[in-house]
């Protein structure tokens, strides 16, 4: 090998190293977190962003080695729902939860016992550091009402986060959702009856639109993308992006990158109904009880 093709090879091996070895911070990092929760409530604080990639990636390394391997895979997310219908994305069934360049791209793929699990082992990694600002704390997912709350601002006079008309969404403020009303609601293993009637299978729901003008899907964006910010409270994505579990199981609110404009409204119902299984459409969003002061 020409020298100087190896002087280049170990420039570029040390430099991908070093890489590796920096520890990555997630949202949910305690020295950030001032900088990353915002007060809804007397009790209740949100996450500004949506739970990202990299923050359930810290939380699988923390806990990889305290469960057997069975439990484990239990709780990764399951990236082959992104060759569901209308998504059909075979380079994120490999890439988009572990590849660096999506580290601050939203959790999808995940269940409601995942996203439970995870807040479980935050509570107990915020409740056990010395240096914390309250004594004790819950972390969680969100009841309809505290979602509402957040996402209103406290005006719950609003029908979207930055107010009560979707054409007047604020100057340099991005809305990561779909723009045309043609959506499609396509039942995996859905039954038949005698004469032909499709009947609904209960959870097996995949939702297909192609709204791009350019006849390609959306998909998802960085959480703290910064024309993302969407209400005074300084939520991102708060509508849109992923739709964000709330604690009716099976329920969710906010409207994604696939929902058209009525899914986006603060009261808008479960746009799942009856319920969601994991897919490339659904995250959630932490938000913290202060129970102890």
């Amino acid at each position: 090998m020409k020298p100087i093709l190896v002087f280049c090879l170990s420039i570029f091996l040390s430099l991908s190293i070093s890489f590796a070895q920096k520890p990555q911070k997630g949202f949910h990092y305690f020295k950030n977190f001032h900088k990353n929760f915002v007060q809804v409530n007397e009790t209740i604080y949100a996450c500004k962003y949506e739970t990202a990639n990299i923050d359930y990636l810290i939380f699988l390394n923390a806990v990889k080695y305290r469960f057997n391997p069975a439990m484990y895979q239990g709780l990764l997310p399951d990236t082959a729902k992104w060759r569901g219908p209308g998504l059909n994305n075979e380079p994120y069934v490999n890439y988009y939860f572990r590849y660096p360049a999506y580290y601050n791209y939203p959790l999808v793929n995940i269940s409601y016992e995942q996203a439970n699990f995870y807040c479980t082992w935050l509570t107990q990694q915020y409740n056990s550091n010395p240096k914390r600002e309250f004594k004790k704390v819950l972390f969680k997912i969100p009841s309809p009402t505290e979602w509402q709350q957040a996402a209103a601002a406290g005006n719950m006079e609003n029908l979207f986060p930055w107010g009560s008309r979707i054409d007047k969404i604020p100057s340099g403020v991005v809305v990561n959702y779909c723009p045309k009303d043609y959506i499609e609601k396509i039942w995996v293993d859905s039954l038949y009856s005698n004469d032909g009637t499709r009947i609904k299978t209960l959870d097996s729901i995949e939702v297909h639109t192609e709204c791009h003008p350019y006849k390609k899907p959306f998909y998802t964006q960085a959480v703290n993308y910064k024309k993302a910010k969407q209400n005074t409270l300084g939520l991102y994505h708060v509508a849109g992006n992923v739709s964000e579990m709330i604690n009716e199981k099976g329920s969710c609110a906010g409207g994604n990158y696939r929902s058209k404009t009525d899914w986006l409204r603060i009261d808008a119902p479960n746009e799942f109904y009856p319920s969601y299984i994991p897919c490339p459409l659904v995250g959630f969003r932490v938000f913290m009880q202060v129970l102890e002061k």
